[in-house]
């Protein structure tokens, strides 16, 4: 075999050797399409936290049109909660106030659009 036919073989192999090396170690790095069901979007809410009052609890509950639920709860001095919104859509819900062992007060309605990726709202403080 003559050097230079040798000379390329070991290039191309060395070439696509590298080539192989780098998808094997950065492949995982690829972002790959969500699964379905996944969620698409996040609903941040937010409040004053200084506005809280005694310690509690502040719940919110969302459903969309097809009856899906999410919700959360946190406490209030966080001054404000994530939902993982199943799919974009209307939404109707509600947020409130809560303390172990007590009735959930403050309760006021919320409809929300999610037509984003990310959607902030900003919501009465509940006490």
């Amino acid at each position: 075999m003559a050097p230079r036919m040798r000379a390329f073989i070991v290039w191309s192999c060395s070439s696509w050797a590298g080539v192989l090396a780098f998808w094997a170690l950065f492949g995982a790095c690829v972002a790959a399409e969500p699964p379905s069901g996944a969620p698409q979007a996040e609903v941040i809410f937010e409040w004053d936290p200084t506005a809280c009052g005694d310690p509690h609890r502040v719940a919110l509950e969302l459903d969309d049109d097809a009856g899906e639920q999410v919700s959360t709860s946190v406490p209030c001095e966080l001054g404000g909660a994530e939902l993982s919104a199943l799919a974009y859509g209307s939404y109707r819900g509600r947020i409130y106030a809560w303390s172990q062992g007590e009735a959930a007060h403050s309760i006021a309605p919320l409809s929300l659009d999610v037509e984003s990726r990310v959607v902030r709202t900003t919501v009465d403080t509940p006490k």
